[in-house]
C-alpha cells in the first residue's frame, strides 16, 4: 500500500554514488488516519552523512519512542555488497527496526540522509500493525523483536542500563498502544487482554526495568 515518488531512483542512486556511502536514508511523507499527510522528522540528521563511529549515537533514535526516528526499509538504498544479513522470517512485527539496526552495526560503515520525502508511507487499518485479530500474536512478536534487538546491541557493547531501560519503556508503549486497537471490544475484554498479556514472564521484566513510572497508554 506504500509507495515512492517517481524520481524515487534516479535521486536515491545519485545521492549513494557522489555522497560515497553504503546507505542513502530520504525522508518519508507519512499518512495519517484522517487522511492528512507529514514529512517526517529526521532529528537534525538531514543532509549529513554518518561513520561507523557515529552509529552508537545514532542508534536510539531507531529503538526508543523519544525523538524516534522511523525504520522504514524502503525508504532507504543500500550498496548490494553490504547486504548480507535477511529479514527475520519468523518475526511477527518490526522485521524494519532488526533489520536496520543489524545493518548498520554489522554491516554498512556509512549512511546518507537525503533531505528528500521520496518514500509515501500510507496508513492501512487492515494492516498487521493495527489489526486487533492478531493481537497476541504482535506482542508475542514484539518481545520476541526486543530480545534480538538487546543480543545485537549487547554483541557491540552497545546496550547500556539507561538505553536498555527507555528501550524497554519504548516496547511497552507499543504494547499498550496495540491494545487501543482492540475494536469492538469492551472494557472487561480489553482488561482481559492486558492482564493476559502481562502473564508473559518476559514483558514483566520489562516492565520491572523500565525508566518509567507513570506506565499507561498514550492518550
Amino acid at each position: 500500500d506504500d509507495y515512492v515518488c517517481e524520481t524515487f531512483v534516479e535521486e536515491m542512486v545519485n545521492a549513494i554514488e557522489t555522497k560515497n556511502v553504503d546507505v542513502v536514508r530520504c525522508k518519508a511523507n507519512r499518512y495519517l488516519k484522517d487522511g492528512t499527510s507529514r514529512i517526517e522528522n529526521l532529528r537534525g540528521y538531514e543532509d549529513k552523512i554518518l561513520k561507523k563511529s557515529d552509529f552508537k549515537e545514532y542508534i536510539p533514535h531507531l529503538i526508543t519512542t523519544e525523538d524516534n526516528i522511523a525504520c522504514y526499509s524502503w525508504a532507504l538504498i543500500i550498496k548490494k555488497d553490504v547486504i548480507n544479513i535477511r529479514f527475520n522470517p519468523t518475526s511477527y512485527c518490526l522485521q524494519d527496526v532488526v533489520f536496520i539496526v543489524e545493518l548498520l552495526l554489522k554491516s554498512a560503515s556509512s549512511i546518507y540522509f537525503l533531505d528528500r520525502p521520496l518514500y509515501e508511507y500510507c496508513y492501512n487499518a487492515k494492516g498487521t500493525t493495527f489489526n486487533g485479530k492478531v493481537f497476541f500474536l504482535y506482542i508475542e512478536g514484539l518481545i520476541n523483536t526486543a530480545k534480538r534487538i538487546k543480543t545485537i546491541l549487547k554483541e557491540q557493547n552497545l546496550l547500556t542500563p539507561e538505553l536498555e531501560q527507555s528501550f524497554n519503556y519504548s516496547i511497552l508503549e507499543a504494547c499498550f498502544g496495540k491494545i487501543q486497537t482492540i475494536k469492538n471490544n469492551s472494557i472487561f475484554n480489553i482488561y482481559k487482554s492486558i492482564k493476559q498479556i502481562f502473564k508473559n514472564k518476559e514483558l514483566q521484566k520489562i516492565a520491572e526495568n523500565s525508566n518509567k513510572s507513570n506506565l499507561s497508554p498514550k492518550k
